[in-house]
């Protein structure tokens, strides 16, 4: 009896550790300017949602571009999120930091190619992906595809079934060369950088205001100091002309 209880204790303890190490939150994001395509719905504890509100901000910012055909790392308190940009389309995942990173990156490899082939059943032509998704002004406009990334996700919830343990074998990926980054350095950065613009902004109004003035200032100046001379000459035209 006590052996069964100690035994479903562990089994319950193995899966609630597994509960922990697992993909939370997918997107699917235009990376020229942010714009969230797909995003999959799962927990919304305090935590989690905290780290979704620092995503969101990180995608105002419009610079995933800047990493077309890598893979990048943001690390958000005990989760990361790793990304990867291809065609101007952001494939994102927020997890756990205990999940492997190599596992996430197979998923996400997995999850692009959903989704490209979710686009080709629409009807598109795969040279007109990257106009097209331009092109689009709606967020969430794929959000139907939420159901294949639920579906993959599942398949990635077990990180020692079978399938993964081969994937995980795989040296397909090397994960050494990941930019990896703290994202509330980054939306710190950013505050500087904006804080920093403003000043820059509120400088040059007032050296323009300044120099608007100084040159207010010297034409008073030169006005006074000649004024006598305007006096003079403006009596001697009258004279003139009354002579």
């Amino acid at each position: 009896m006590l052996r069964s209880l100690v035994g479903s204790e562990m089994c319950i303890r193995d899966r609630y550790q597994l509960f922990l190490q697992m993909i939370l939150t997918t997107y699917i994001v235009r990376a020229s300017d942010g714009l969230i395509l797909c995003e999959d719905y799962d927990q919304n504890n305090s935590v989690i949602m905290e780290a979704k509100s620092k995503v969101k901000s990180f995608l105002k910012r419009g610079q995933l571009s800047d990493f077309n055909n890598d893979y990048a790392v943001l690390e958000i308190g005990p989760n990361n999120l790793c990304y990867k940009v291809s065609a101007d389309i952001a494939y994102m995942a927020l997890y756990d930091k205990k999940y492997p990173l190599k596992l996430i990156k197979f998923y996400l490899d997995e999850i692009e190619q959903g989704f490209l082939e979710e686009l080709k059943t629409q009807g598109w032509q795969e040279r007109d992906f990257k106009l097209k998704i331009e092109n689009i002004d709606e967020a969430y406009y794929f959000l139907k595809f939420e159901r294949f990334i639920k579906k993959k996700k599942a398949q990635y919830l077990d990180v020692r079934s079978e399938s993964n343990t081969e994937k995980l074998k795989n040296d397909l990926h090397n994960v050494h060369n990941i930019m990896s980054q703290n994202i509330d350095l980054i939306l710190d950065r950013d505050k500087t950088l904006g804080s920093m613009s403003d000043k820059a902004h509120q400088l040059k109004e007032g050296s323009k205001h300044f120099k608007d003035k100084s040159k207010e200032l010297a034409w008073s100046m030169w006005m006074k100091k000649n004024m006598v001379y305007f006096i003079l000459a403006f009596l001697f035209l009258v004279f003139v002309y009354l002579k």
